[in-house]
């Protein structure tokens, strides 16, 4: 038997007894250690995700150990693991020409399939990664939305000097700007209108500004910039059209709702580029492993929300994540318990 928790409906997790996965063919069972809790994740969780609902058990940003394995497999028990949670079907144009990421019938693990917020999960060979024995997985769990990042910036041109806005100082905003200044040696400007997220992202040494005209006027050099979307929100998207110099490129690492909708021709009119983004390639998960492999990684920790949880308090974690301040990503630790609580 193992515990797992189940989103029940929107906004109620129930903590369970289930069966533990049965080992198949191609096939590794894992136990769970730690997961982060994603912005995709609070989408499910409030019940506004367009394709995903409860009855779920979310977390695709999973680290964890392996526990058995067939004789012949790659990954023997004991190997410490990442979750590459893209489930695609191998054969449409898409995979065939490497971009797995837009695969047609494209799943992913803590979504359509059981995630990590159970203390096992049965995970087919291709959807893990080895990860080095000393690897910490209390920084190292950002290694999904890390990869994100890596994902976007690979899709265009930084130029040395170029202006750069961030939208946003959440999980996405503040990964990118801290990628962009530690890998790329460029020092963004975000936008941001929570004062505790303003306050934070300023300890980290990032300019921060309320609004985009804010930035615009105290900033002779944000000349044409390039612009990370990273809230989703739409009245920000269409503001960025009434600066007195438009971006030249808009990288949309969010999720906007169906209506959402700006005439085309008001991009055409000033050559704004709009850059669309899906999730990222397996090898941008081993780029972003690699880099929390290294020293690099205390460049991050700070976003790393300070509170534990656990598995059997899954509903206050998700709960603290709808209002973090100091730091951004809340984890999970699955196999632990609440001190001085027996299982």
């Amino acid at each position: 038997m193992m515990k797992k928790a189940l989103l029940i409906k929107k906004g109620e997790f129930e903590v369970i007894n289930d069966e533990k996965p049965r080992l198949k063919e191609n096939h590794v069972l894992v136990k769970s250690k730690i997961v982060g809790v994603c912005g995709s994740d609070l989408h499910v969780f409030l019940g506004s995700h367009p394709r995903i609902s409860a009855p779920a058990v979310l977390g695709h940003e999973c680290l964890g150990e392996v526990a058995e394995s067939s004789p012949d497999s790659i990954f023997k028990p004991g190997d410490r693991v990442a979750l590459y949670p893209i489930v695609s079907c191998g054969k449409c144009a898409y995979c065939k020409v490497g971009e797995e990421n837009l695969c047609i019938e494209r799943e992913v693990i803590g979504f359509k399939f059981s995630g990590g917020l159970a203390e096992y999960l049965k995970l087919h060979e291709k959807n893990l990664i080895k990860i080095p024995k000393n690897f910490d997985f209390s920084v190292g769990v950002l290694y999904e939305p890390l990869a994100v990042i890596i994902h976007a910036v690979s899709l265009i041109e930084i130029k040395k000097g170029q202006p750069v806005i961030i939208t946003g100082a959440g999980t996405i905003g503040l990964l990118t700007a801290t990628y962009l200044r530690e890998e790329l040696g460029v020092n963004p400007y975000l936008i941001e209108k929570n004062e505790d997220r303003i306050t934070f992202a300023k300890t980290l040494g990032f300019q921060v500004y309320n609004s985009i005209h804010d930035a615009e006027r105290n900033n002779n050099e944000l000349l044409r910039p390039l612009v990370f979307e990273c809230t989703g929100y739409y009245p920000l998207l269409k503001s960025l059209l009434t600066l007195n110099v438009v971006p030249k490129k808009v990288v949309i690492l969010s999720t906007f709702q169906k209506d959402d909708a700006i005439y085309i021709n008001e991009f055409g009119k000033y050559e704004i580029s709009v850059v669309s983004s899906q999730m990222y390639k397996k090898e941008e998960v081993i780029d972003a492993i690699t880099i929390l492999s290294t020293e690099k990684r205390e460049k991050y920790r700070p976003l790393i929300v300070d509170e534990k949880y656990y598995l059997e308090n899954v509903q206050q974690a998700y709960e603290r994540s709808l209002n973090t301040t100091n730091g951004v990503k809340v984890i999970i630790e699955i196999d632990k318990v609440i001190e001085g609580r027996a299982r």
